[in-house]
């Protein structure tokens, strides 16, 4: 149990004895924790965890378990009964969980139609009664951003589907109550937020709501008005930096929002949710692992809270963590989950047991597997060291064709790409050239970097493209960097620098710096091919990450070098990082250069591990990765490690 807070309040579902007034029995919880949170010290616990915690009835001994279960000194219990005619009455009392007392109660009568004015009265009679041992203050009270209560109704409705992630019924509600109030931003917010649950996020129709909610962000409880500005900020990077000038100041604004919201609403496992998912999407200055607490803190607050182990299991299996991965799993599908990852999460469970992955039964599952189902169990095997490359398996299945619910989903060239990415990632880049080959500038700069794309027809693609095509926006031109220098070609190097100090002025904001970034690169990279490693290392490292997105190669080379020159220091802070790309098909090469510098720093278990996802991701890669792939074994045997 938690420790007790004194200035923390538990509202109790409400016990409703006028039946078409049910909706009321959480609603009144959402109304009265939005009304009374943040009233000078005191905090609410959030609607959902007291109603998911609540068991029993209105009375004392329920209301003192909910307590125990929550933190909260403080307890509201009620009903709504009726009074004859049209008229009902709230009767409520506040309890204390630490002692006998009854603390304050209270019966206000009103026509059933208005029940929430009745709520509204009793906040202020409550507000009153804890103003004689506290400072209250001033308090706003909590409109939800409608006057019209058949658009609340259905809002809270909408409310009651969302906590058991009934996603069809919550969506029909809000849409309901957006119908009766266009200007409701609440609806439109958790619209936009299953939508994108249902379909994948950057969902039109999702975006469409989540900025409707935006524009009409007024009103609200502080909470909701925060999640509604996440969400926002949200749909405006979705573009990129190249679309939006200003994407780095949206970005550091939308991590300031979510920082602010686990501030002032630590005990809130949405919010917490909310925190690990921006950083999940927008991973420019997070870590796997402080995203994967941050699911991890919502859990704990509220284990029935499903949508936060659907990262979670994916980046737990990223880490290595299988055990934390299947834990997430067995948790996750006993709250028999009704939305679209549920199937295949139960296919990803048997996929990770050795016994079952390679079954005539996992195989008829595969064989009849729709689009839709192959798409949600591969998301979990993505950057996963899995030397039996289940990822590639799955992939390859998607971009044979299968049918799906989603017109995307259905056609099979979709697929290809991500087909090649997962078969680059695990080191089998002859493969994946043959099937993509030049048509995405990214992928094709890491194959050759990584040597699965001949040395001299690569050198010609990058020449052409520096003498053809402009740097901005970004081009083939600045992934060559690192090629040319594995190439030890400082003459194309200094090209490039004088091609991007001469660029034509743009009116991007981030254009000068990305072109100074470039210039910048190719000379430290001279420096190196000249034989001045540490001149190279102090330029490397000077370069700043916000200026180029997509320069990943080069801070890939900036770790290669500091390994290489034993600045162990340097070295182990920037190996510290995730490598500087979601879905890196040179992972473990990074992962080979921080083994190298745990060994010597004498931090051996984590060294192991490193050099683990070596073995294990690049075990069938090409001929030309087999050397990492036996240094990594060799020094696994040395480390008395399997």
């Amino acid at each position: 149990a938690p420790p007790v807070d004194d200035d923390l309040l538990a509202i109790a579902p409400f016990e409703i004895l006028v039946p078409e007034l049910d909706y009321w029995r959480e609603g009144l919880v959402d109304v009265l924790a939005a009304n009374l949170d943040g009233a000078g010290p005191i905090r609410t616990v959030p609607a959902t965890i007291a109603v998911r915690r609540f068991e029993g009835r209105a009375d004392r001994a329920s209301a003192v378990e909910l307590g125990l279960r929550t933190g909260a000194r403080m307890v509201l219990v009620g009903r709504v009964v009726g009074r004859g005619g049209d008229s009902v009455a709230l009767v409520a009392s506040l309890l204390d969980t630490e002692g006998p007392a009854t603390l304050a109660e209270f019966e206000v009568t009103d026509p059933e139609a208005r029940l929430d004015r009745l709520a509204d009265n009793v906040t202020v009679r409550l507000l009153n009664e804890l103003s004689r041992t506290r400072a209250i203050g001033a308090v706003r009270r909590a409109m939800f951003g409608t006057a019209s209560l058949p658009a609340l109704k259905a809002y809270l409705i909408g409310e009651q589907h969302y906590r058991r992630s009934e996603w069809d019924s919550a969506i029909a509600s809000y849409q309901r109550a957006i119908s009766l109030d266009s200007t409701f931003a609440l609806p439109h917010y958790r619209a936009g937020i299953v939508l994108g649950w249902q379909t994948g996020s950057g969902d039109s129709l999702s975006q469409v709501y989540l900025q409707r909610a935006a524009a009409n962000n007024r009103g609200l409880p502080p909470r909701d008005s925060l999640l509604v500005l996440a969400e926002s900020l949200g749909t405006v990077l979705d573009g990129g930096y190249v679309a939006n000038p200003r994407y780095w100041y949206h970005l550091r604004r939308l991590y300031g929002v979510v920082r602010e919201a686990t501030r002032r609403f630590p005990r809130d496992p949405e919010v917490w949710y909310e925190y690990g998912d921006v950083h999940y999407h927008y991973p420019e200055f997070a870590t796997r692992r402080g995203i994967l607490d941050a699911f991890d803190r919502a859990l704990r607050l509220d284990s029935a809270y499903a949508p936060a182990y659907i990262h979670a299991i994916e980046l737990a299996l990223q880490l290595g963590e299988l055990d934390r991965a299947r834990r997430y799993i067995r948790s996750y599908l006993a709250l028999n989950p009704r939305d679209i990852y549920a199937d295949g999460i139960r296919l990803t469970e048997m996929l990770l047991n050795p016994r079952l992955r390679h079954s005539a039964e996992v195989q008829r599952i595969l064989d009849t597997a729709s689009a839709d189902l192959l798409t949600a169990a591969l998301a979990n095997f993505r950057s996963w060291p899995d030397s039996s490359e289940t990822s590639i398996r799955l992939a390859r299945l998607l971009a044979e064709g299968r049918p799906s619910g989603a017109a995307l989903y259905s056609d099979s060239s979709f697929y290809i790409p991500e087909l090649a990415v997962n078969l680059a990632y695990h080191g089998r880049m002859a493969e994946a050239y043959a099937l993509v080959g030049t048509q995405f500038s990214w992928l094709y700069a890491i194959m050759a970097h990584l040597g699965g794309v001949p040395a001299e027809s690569a050198r010609a693609r990058f020449d052409a493209s520096l003498r053809n095509r402009p740097l901005w926006p970004p081009s083939l031109a600045g992934y060559g960097l690192t090629i040319w220098a594995n190439l030890r070609d400082s003459v194309a190097l200094a090209s490039l620098a004088r091609a991007a100090e001469t660029a034509p002025r743009q009116d991007h904001p981030l254009a000068g710096p990305y072109t100074q970034y470039l210039a910048d690169a190719a000379r430290a990279l001279i420096r190196l091919i000249r034989g001045d490693t540490a001149g190279a290392a102090r330029e490397l490292l000077a370069l700043p990450d916000t200026a180029c997105r997509r320069c990943v190669l080069v801070q890939l080379m900036r770790a290669q070098v500091l390994e290489a020159a034993r600045m162990d220091d340097e070295a182990a802070r920037l190996l510290a990082r995730d490598p500087p790309d979601f879905q890196a098909p040179f992972e473990p090469l990074w992962m080979l250069y921080r083994a190298r510098v745990l060994r010597r720093r004498g931090e051996l278990e984590r060294a192991a591990v490193a050099y683990r996802h070596v073995r294990d991701a690049w075990l069938h890669a090409d001929p030309v990765l087999q050397p990492y792939v036996r240094e990594a074994r060799e020094a696994l045997g040395q480390l008395g490690v399997r």
